[in-house]
């Protein structure tokens, strides 16, 4: 056989020869059903392997140096997951942002007409609960049917064929209404802490409750940094006088 020829396999199985290669020269096989007498019928991963033809006119053996990695054949079973995930209150609802993207997680293709978006709610750190299971409008998605005064946190991922992608949450935000007063924070529980917002210019050493101490607390860091602990929504009444008081 002439040095031009170089046999293409997949694993053990010769799928196709390339007759018409320049030895010393790039070339090209296409794994297609006009080509190649075992076409692909899945989708999935993939790799070939390529055996010249020598001067002899015999092959040489399959080894991981003329092994082609294919990332990905077909359509895709799993889609990328939404970035630039993130909420905001807007009066009595909350939006909620993100940015689909159409691709597949593998490299795969797929069909956009396909692709949803789950979304989740959980208050104040309580169970997840599934607001859209096969969300197909557009980004922001409007939660209207809050439940009452609380922080909230969302969880949104893409969905295809069944498949999930992994899952991005947003900050948490105080959503849902004000609270009345009197006012009274006892940190019997870290469900109340939920209800606070951190400011801090530490990821590292924000306000965070204490079970041993049932308080808010933050320290251990001997750099200069600001934390600051925010109470909920307060409804206030204009020229009436009101008195703040905690424990330090």
């Amino acid at each position: 056989r002439s040095m031009n020829t170089s046999d293409i396999y997949t694993a053990e199985n010769l799928i196709g020869t390339v007759n018409d290669g320049v030895a010393g020269e790039s070339g090209t096989f296409v794994d297609n059903a006009t080509n190649s007498n075992k076409p692909i019928t899945e989708s999935g991963k993939y790799y070939y392997y390529v055996a010249p033809v020598n001067a002899e006119g015999e092959n040489s053996e399959c080894s991981y140096s003329t092994r082609i990695d294919c990332k990905w054949v077909g359509e895709d079973i799993k889609p990328l997951n939404p970035i630039d995930v993130s909420a905001k209150a807007a009066g009595d609802n909350v939006e909620v942002y993100y940015t689909k993207r159409v691709e597949g997680y593998n490299g795969g293709w797929i069909n956009p007409e396909e692709l949803v978006i789950k979304i989740e709610r959980q208050k104040n750190g309580g169970e997840f609960v599934v607001l859209e299971e096969s969300y197909k409008g557009e980004s922001p998605y409007v939660d209207s049917n809050l439940d009452g005064p609380g922080s909230y946190v969302y969880q949104v991922c893409a969905v295809y064929k069944g498949g999930e992608s992994s899952k991005n949450k947003t900050d948490k935000i105080f959503a849902g209404g004000v609270l009345d007063l009197p006012y009274n924070e006892t940190f019997d529980s870290a469900d109340s802490f939920y209800m606070l917002t951190v400011h801090s210019t530490s990821s590292s050493y924000p306000w965070k409750y204490s079970s041993a101490k049932s308080s808010a607390e933050f320290g251990g860091c001997y750099s200069e940094y600001s934390s600051t602990l925010v109470t909920p929504p307060l409804k206030l009444k204009a020229g009436v006088p009101y008195e703040i008081s905690f424990d330090a």
